[in-house]
């Protein structure tokens, strides 16, 4: 019998070695050996050149890359089964997750160059978010030379023999278009790029595009042409497609980096993170909780079990593991900032940018509080470095948009309120929008700096909590419906002046309510007599971006 325990020990797999390689701006997490680790390190470092040779656009913080072994691995954590790598873009961190197979280096610097254009520019249409991602991923540089427009031969095959999708579909960008569409945009993105025909055109339309111009117009306007005409331009160019070759950017300093070879439990915590990234719960609850069996006394463990009960929304758990974790010495941004949150304590806000200068969302909730105060120069300092992290963040260009319309910044808050009704894509966005753009149109009020003692520090003497579900601005006073539980019913409130109106907890909401449906939980302050309201207290409202 022990002959046989041995043997069965023998044969279980041996445990994943993982590897860490730091630099200021890359953390490389991979059980794929150190050979694999730097050559995308080096891979990666050579693009952050081509397209920052400052280092400080690209992304604020370091992206978090993690390299499989094995397929079968990168499964367990993959977001589309079709693809061999992904990026995203989770909570400020950026995180590029692949595998290791001959397309690795195409492949991460593929994920790479969508985090370069997510930080570079407003959103673009997918088929040039794509196409651009492709055409960049395969360049290459000698040591004075910088080549591209590499061709794909995989896609020039596919092309040659397969159905082209029109203009209207490439636009349209369906995920069932499947390689076709990665196909056709690499090869459109590359006659734009290089065929002397077109290439001129190509700076103004991303350009136009950034300014907000539907994509249809941009192109006319760039091209001279519409995007039909290019698709049949396409076929020929890509019998003959074009390279170039530049000189090679300066050689800047060279990152230092780090090889840490990681302890299991390091490992563990480090795929506990990425699985709650990638949505896969039940994964993540088996890896926190065997990091911190084992290592009960380990501060990074009891940090995990912290996060595992706030992603099952066992708030009272979760502050209670961070608070412990903290005690016992840990120093994480992210968790100071999850603490923050949970406990709305500003002064654990300002110690997340003691440990991280440019934690985009502590800053965004700062100026937030500071426009609640009136402090308006020091939100619109706080917004300002929020988006210098997040260029495409609707809710920060929103809330900088009014702290600039409140504070008499009127120049400002209109271009804010300009690339606000850009990045617009639900219903409620467009709502606030609108609402905005109407806020910093209104002719400025002078007001008085001490409130009129009619109604200074005026108080409601009825209460009502429930779901706020409708602003009714067609009516006179402005009518608010309030869904309550107990008893269930909706109640009408009034607006008499929305000057007279305290907002608490607003949170990046908006100190602005913005017509139509709603669903936001509020406690509201009101009199009972008239039904006007007095205050508002957004309780925890989270702004998913």
């Amino acid at each position: 019998m022990r002959s046989i325990a041995i043997l069965a020990l023998l044969a279980l797999p041996a445990a994943a070695s993982w590897i860490q390689i730091s630099s200021p701006s890359i953390e490389i997490f991979t059980d794929s050996g150190e050979k694999t680790a730097l050559a995308v390190l080096h891979r990666f470092e050579t693009l952050h050149r081509v397209f920052d040779d400052s280092r400080n656009v690209i992304s604020p913080s370091p992206v978090r890359v993690f390299i499989f072994s094995s397929r079968r691995d990168f499964l367990d954590y993959e977001i589309d089964r079709a693809a061999s790598g992904f990026y995203q873009s989770v909570d400020g961190r950026d995180l590029i997750v692949a595998f290791e197979d001959t397309g690795l280096r195409r492949i991460a610097s593929h994920e790479y160059l969508h985090m370069v254009i997510r930080h570079s520019s407003a959103t673009l249409p997918r088929w040039l978010d794509e196409g651009m991602a492709e055409f960049y991923s395969t360049l290459s540089i000698s040591t004075t030379k910088m080549r591209v427009g590499e061709t794909i031969p995989s896609h020039l095959s596919l092309l040659a023999s397969g159905h082209w999708l029109s203009a209207e579909d490439l636009a349209l960008a369906n995920r069932s278009d499947g390689s076709v569409f990665y196909a056709e945009s690499w090869a459109l993105v590359h006659m734009l790029t290089l065929s002397p025909a077109w290439k001129s055109g190509m700076p103004q339309f991303v350009s136009l595009l950034n300014q907000g111009q539907e994509q249809d117009q941009a192109f006319r306007t760039a091209f001279g042409k519409s995007m039909e005409d290019a698709l049949t331009a396409l076929r020929p160019y890509l019998r003959n497609p074009k390279e170039m070759t530049m000189p090679v950017p300066p050689i800047g300093e060279a990152e230092n980096h780090r090889v840490t070879r990681l302890a299991p439990v390091d490992a563990t915590l480090a795929l506990a993170e990425l699985a709650l990234h990638t949505r896969r719960p039940d994964l993540a609850r088996s890896l926190f909780l065997r990091a911190a069996k084992n290592n009960p006394q380990l501060p990074a463990a009891v940090a995990g079990l912290g996060s595992l009960a706030l992603a099952e929304n066992r708030k009272a758990d979760a502050q209670r593991e961070f608070e412990r974790a903290i005690a016992m010495g840990y120093r994480d941004a992210g968790i100071y900032f999850q603490l923050a949150m949970l406990t709305n304590d500003n002064a654990l806000l300002e110690k997340v940018l003691t440990l991280d200068p440019k934690f985009a969302m502590a800053h965004f909730l700062l100026g937030v509080r500071a426009t609640d105060n009136a402090s308006f120069a020091a939100a619109i300092e706080h917004l300002r470095e929020a988006l210098a992290a997040e260029p495409r963040a609707f809710s920060y260009w929103h809330a900088l948009g009014y702290a600039q319309a409140k504070s008499g910044d009127r120049q400002g808050a209109a271009e804010s309120a300009r690339r606000v009704a850009i990045l617009a894509s639900t219903v409620q966005e467009e709502q606030m929008a609108t609402a905005l753009t109407q806020l910093v149109s209104e002719p400025p009020v002078v007001r008085a700096k001490t409130p009129p003692p009619s109604w200074q520090n005026r108080k409601g003497d009825a209460r009502a909590e429930g779901t706020l579900s409708w602003v009714h601005c067609d009516s006179s006073p402005v009518r608010l419906d309030l869904s309550t539980q107990t008893p269930a019913r909706t109640l009408e409130l009034n607006v008499q002046n929305p000057d007279d109106v305290e907002l608490r907890n607003a949170e990046g909401v908006s100190t602005t309510l913005v017509c139509g449906e709603q669903s936001r939980p509020v406690v509201i302050e009101y009199v009972a007599a008239t039904r006007e309201i007095t205050r508002i207290d957004f309780q925890h409202v989270i702004i998913k971006r």
